[in-house]
């Protein structure tokens, strides 16, 4: 998995995810509000591991997407799902701190991007070194370096873009259209995607901050069914 889109708005945000995934693994269950290690967090559960790709609390957000700068050799058996590191991170104050401390070894490498008081960040773990950044308050893309090499990725980034030039005036709503529709014109690498291995996007899920508000959107697209929290 996947690919990941921050636009920020005039009072707050938007982030949207497409999940890619084998279509015969095993359901994930609907986002809800959840105790995690005394934290409560809001995210869909993967039906296989029990971890998740992207969650909330009150005030931050993190989402994960498999891989760091290009696609690595897949080694398992791995020491923990990487859905299950993304919810150990709400255990820290921010992506530094999780960064210095969690022990990252034996795990498979992943791009995390964390949304924390107005500030965006993005962390990769490329299987021996952590790699920190801080993003521009501004639109980006992000696609999974285990699904899409570099000049697919660059591609995506170009309609993205050019989207952005002709949809000037974005909402949550519009940015959803995007993950749809976006058309790249092979279907092995559009926003909604399927390859003939079985990977397919399975869902969509947004997270929209609206002033101090954040509200949770997840489109199943197996099932054809819109969930929202709170």
């Amino acid at each position: 998995m996947c690919t990941l889109t921050f636009i920020p708005l005039k009072n707050g945000y938007v982030l949207t995810h497409n999940r890619d995934e084998h279509h015969l693994r095993e359901p994930a269950q609907e986002p809800t509000y959840q105790n995690y290690k005394g934290k409560t967090i809001a995210f869909p559960k993967d039906g296989k591991a029990g971890g998740t790709w992207i969650a909330m609390d009150e005030e931050r957000v993190l989402c994960l997407l498999n891989g760091a700068f290009e696609k690595h050799n897949h080694q398992p058996p791995y020491r923990l799902s990487r859905g299950i590191v993304l919810l150990d991170a709400f255990v820290f104050e921010n992506l530094n701190a999780f960064s210095q401390e969690y022990v990252l070894e034996g795990i498979e490498p992943f791009t995390l991007i964390e949304i924390n008081n107005n500030v965006l960040t993005e962390m990769r773990w490329d299987g021996q070194n952590t790699h920190i950044k801080r993003h521009e308050w501004m639109p980006h893309i992000w696609s999974s370096a285990t699904l899409y090499p570099s000049d697919i990725q660059l591609k995506r980034t170009a309609i993205f873009h050019h989207y952005l030039q002709h949809h000037p005036q974005l909402n949550h709503e519009r940015i959803l259209q995007f993950h749809l529709h976006g058309n790249t014109g092979t279907p092995e690498h559009n926003l909604i995607m399927q390859r003939p291995s079985g990977v397919k996007t399975l869902s969509i899920s947004q997270i929209i901050k609206n002033n101090t508000e954040l509200e949770f959107y997840y489109l199943d697209i197996q099932k054809n069914t819109l969930f929202k929290i709170p």
